[in-house]
């Protein structure tokens, strides 16, 4: 029995192994080069040291929020806890009123654990929210009254072994500023 390929078959197949080097050398070869450069650190900051970014000082500790949100409020996953960091931000010795786009970059922060596994204040507990209002502490990196006191809330799973926070700015639309705070 012979094996017999038509001659458009062997082109088919020569064009298909062609794309595929294409795609690999353009897309997917470049794609993990991003993903292993990922998240580089412009600046680290020990654990109870200060940071001078912007003009303005920060300085961070833990802060301890209320254990579990009311009934009506979002429910607590049963692997979940409660943390919470809160930045002073201050500026010639006096705390800051407002972070804004005038003066400042854009700024978000996350809390990360040992796996690089981040979390952010969007699923906080409203009940939360409620007690950092009460507390005069600003919700939001870029918190426009308040923001000398900013308290970063987040639900994390019981198992994480937290390392830091980090704030990035965004000086422009191609660059991001990452600053990693130890908490260690």
């Amino acid at each position: 029995m012979r094996l017999r390929c038509r001659k458009g078959d062997v082109l088919a197949a020569v064009a298909i192994m062609a794309a595929l080097g294409i795609i690999c050398q353009l897309i997917w070869i470049p794609s993990i080069a991003r993903s292993i450069d990922a998240d580089p650190v412009d600046r680290a900051v020990a654990s109870g040291q200060s940071a001078e970014l912007y003009g303005v000082v920060w300085r961070i500790q833990e802060l301890r929020v209320p254990d579990a949100p009311s009934k009506a409020d979002l429910k607590m996953p049963s692997n979940g806890r409660m943390v919470g960091f809160l930045f002073e931000r201050s500026r010639d010795g006096a705390l800051i009123e407002s972070w804004n786009r005038d003066h400042y970059p854009p700024c978000m922060a996350h809390i990360y654990d040992t796996h690089m596994r981040r979390w952010n204040s969007g699923t906080t507990p409203v009940e939360a929210g409620r007690w950092a209002d009460r507390n005069g502490y600003a919700q939001s990196c870029m918190s426009t009254k308040g923001a000398g006191k900013y308290a970063l809330i987040a639900i994390v799973p019981r198992d994480a072994q937290l390392s830091g926070v980090e704030v990035l700015f965004k000086e422009s639309s191609d660059k991001i500023v990452a600053v990693r705070f130890d908490i260690g």
